[in-house]
């Protein structure tokens, strides 16, 4: 006959401790038994606390006395976690203790030490608080929408840029905080994030009361440890203060171009009429030469002529200079054919009273070169310099071009007293070598070097005959090339 388990043998099996206390016939609670585990945690003490009262065992742990007490009068089961000191040890552990009744005189308690689950539990805690912390302390709104669109997370940013309180906003589908006309923007980025791809952009959200507030998101898709769309974390910024600088950059911007616009257009008038009074007075006077004044009268008529065109060429180089400096300098393909005709009509016209020679070798309506209209004036300084500094008629200006890869080499020559090589070195800059000499405004060749340089190009200077400088002047221009079009 086999021999009956035992319940004492059925506790021995539980690998945590148990311990039955007994209620004796003059109602007082002891220890009956305590299980192997409870020996184990208590190093084998325990069992020197058998048979002593509930007050006694659990002297320092009064509310595990009063739950046994109440399990013996209800007869109902309880848990309870709490921090449990061992009177056989002194050491202080977190249990789940778990009492249940088992007849009326008999009471089973197991305790499941939980110490590592509640300091894993503590430090999770902690963790999440630091990290809610940093969260809650980011100058951006920070929002997490689960995998259908709902919001389930919004960091204290998010509700003070929007407007709402906490909890206000957990639950609600991010459509109904974007504006109407902003919607299908955003519904096609939310697209991108199953497919596991993040994007950056702007839009404008909707406050509590209704107002927009412009936003650049940053959006990146969440995923399971299945590799399973989670739904997504969105990081807002607030750009109210950029859109409104960038507002003000604009009108600023704008009226800045409107009084450009009018002082160039003032410049225009300016320079356009006073030329043309300076060029009737010039035609008088190209009449009064063709009288043929006696001594002194021609040679004042001759410097007169001389000071009106001067006068010309520095309102000439005044208006290029305001506008160049009122200006971005746009280039753009220009016809190089055209600029020199004009510049050599205009030569003519200034100086009726010389015998001027242009002599073309080889440039044609098909060479364009990036420039712009005031590509004019470069050629325009040129001539006229190559005149006023020619004693003796007739004046021979010749043109030619050379190809140079991506670039056309323009080789301006004329026949007249030429520039020593000492006094090359600063004629480009602004009152330079002529000036200095008494002659003009010393402004036209630093208006070439300028304009040159802004069309990304090279002016230099080189003798006309080789080793001898005082049998004229050769200018070197150097402009990239541009493709014909339909405007050229």
């Amino acid at each position: 006959m086999k021999k009956a388990i035992s319940v004492e043998s059925l506790l021995d099996a539980i690998l945590s401790p148990c311990y039955i206390w007994k209620k004796t016939a003059n109602g007082q609670i002891i220890l009956e038994y305590a299980n192997a585990a409870a020996k184990d945690v208590t190093d084998g003490k325990v069992t020197t606390l058998i048979g002593l009262p509930l007050e006694k065992v659990q002297e320092q742990n009064p509310d595990i006395q009063e739950i046994i007490k109440q399990v013996f009068v209800t007869g109902k089961p309880q848990k309870r976690e709490r921090t449990y000191t061992y009177i056989t040890t002194s050491k202080t552990r977190d249990l789940l203790a778990e009492v249940s009744k088992i007849d009326e005189n008999h009471v089973l308690v197991i305790t499941h030490d939980i110490t590592l689950q509640k300091q894993i539990e503590k430090e999770l805690h902690s963790l999440t608080e630091r990290y809610q912390r940093i969260i809650n302390s980011m100058a951006e709104g920070l929002s997490i929408e689960d995998k259908n669109g709902y919001l389930i997370f919004n960091n204290r940013r998010t509700l003070e840029m929007l407007g709402y309180k906490e909890n206000e906003l957990l639950g609600i589908h991010w459509e109904k905080i974007i504006p109407k006309d902003q919607l299908e923007k955003v519904k096609s980025e939310a697209a991108k994030r199953p497919l596991g791809i993040s994007s950056r952009y702007e839009t404008e959200l909707l406050r509590k009361d209704g107002t927009r507030i412009p936003v650049s998101i940053a959006a990146s898709p969440m995923f399971d440890r299945q590799g399973n769309y989670a739904g997504n974390v969105v990081v807002f910024s607030d750009i109210s203060a950029l859109k409104e600088s960038e507002a003000k950059l604009k009108e600023a911007q704008r009226k800045l171009k409107e009084q450009k616009d009018e002082i160039e257009l003032y410049l225009d008038i300016l320079a356009h009429d006073l030329r043309n009074h300076l060029m009737v007075a010039l035609g008088y006077l190209d009449l009064l030469h063709k009288e043929k004044l006696p001594p002194p009268a021609d040679t004042y008529l001759a410097k007169l002529r001389g000071s009106v065109t001067n006068t010309i060429t520095l309102l000439n180089n005044i208006a290029v200079l305001l506008k160049k400096g009122l200006q971005e300098t746009e280039l753009q393909p220009t016809n190089l054919w055209e600029i020199i005709n004009t510049s050599i009509n205009t030569v003519k016209d200034l100086f009726k009273n010389r015998t001027i020679t242009f002599i073309n070798h080889n440039i044609t309506e098909k060479d364009i070169v990036l420039a712009n209209s005031l590509l004019n004036e470069v050629f325009l300084n040129l001539f006229t310099n190559s005149v006023k500094y020619t004693p003796n008629d007739p004046v021979i200006i010749e043109v030619a071009k050379e190809e140079k890869g991506d670039y056309l080499l323009i080789v301006v020559s004329d026949n007249g007293s030429g520039i020593p090589p000492e006094k090359r070195k600063d004629i480009f800059e602004r009152f330079g070598r002529f000036k200095k000499e008494g002659h003009g405004s010393g402004l036209g060749l630093f208006i070439v070097k300028s304009l040159i340089s802004a069309y990304q190009g090279k002016v230099w200077i080189e003798n006309r005959v080789k080793d001898d400088y005082t049998q004229g002047t050769t200018f070197k221009i150097l402009l990239k090339k541009a493709k014909m079009t339909n405007n050229v």
